[in-house]
């Protein structure tokens, strides 16, 4: 079997305890706001993340947390997820195309992204 990973890098806003994204990168993509294609709600704390992915087929696979040992300590969270790898023949032209007008939607899709949704070879 074959797998597709997904890499994720935030920081809270302030303290969080509201756990509110303040940074967010997807696949090194800094994201200032992310939107669900399943409601186009927007993403913006870890628990909405999660359910998203969850929802999606992503595992988590790993958390690290990174503290900068300063006094105005930066801390970093580093999480990966897996899935298995679908076959391009399995998913329908139809909803690859719907996929990806739902991300444009909510932010510019580089030709990374259009090739991770099946629109340049399989998804």
């Amino acid at each position: 079997m074959q797998w597709e990973y997904k890499h994720i890098r935030f920081d809270y806003v302030g303290r969080g305890i509201t756990q509110e994204f303040n940074i967010l990168d997807i696949d090194g993509e800094r994201l200032k706001g992310w939107f669900s294609g399943k409601n186009n709600r927007k993403v913006t704390t870890l628990p909405e993340l999660l359910t998203f992915f969850g929802e999606d087929g992503w595992d988590l696979v790993s958390h690290v947390v990174n503290q900068d040992g300063r006094s105005d300590a930066v801390t970093f969270h580093y999480m990966t997820f897996k899935r298995p790898k679908a076959d391009d023949s399995s998913v329908p032209d139809s909803e690859k195309a719907q996929r990806y007008h739902e991300m444009a939607q909510s932010k510019a899709v580089s030709t990374k992204e259009k090739s991770d949704l099946g629109l340049m070879k399989g998804f």
